[in-house]
């Protein structure tokens, strides 16, 4: 499974909104949005905030 859809498909179990992801990186929706539908890419920074936000680790993005 692609990267942005494991993301998606976490923060969508966990009940985490889009919102919330967006203001955690004091960023605005349309660029979590772009990040749910596989048109940005995180940086390997992003990507570990991502996972503690989610409360996962990073590695749980790869299975």
């Amino acid at each position: 499974m692609p990267l942005y859809k494991e993301i998606e498909k976490i923060r969508k179990d966990k009940g985490i909104t889009k919102t919330h992801i967006s203001r955690s990186f004091n960023k605005t929706p349309a660029w979590y949005s772009a990040i749910s539908k596989g048109k940005r890419q995180l940086k390997a920074d992003d990507l570990e905030k991502m996972a503690e936000i989610l409360g996962v680790a990073p590695k749980d993005f790869f299975k």
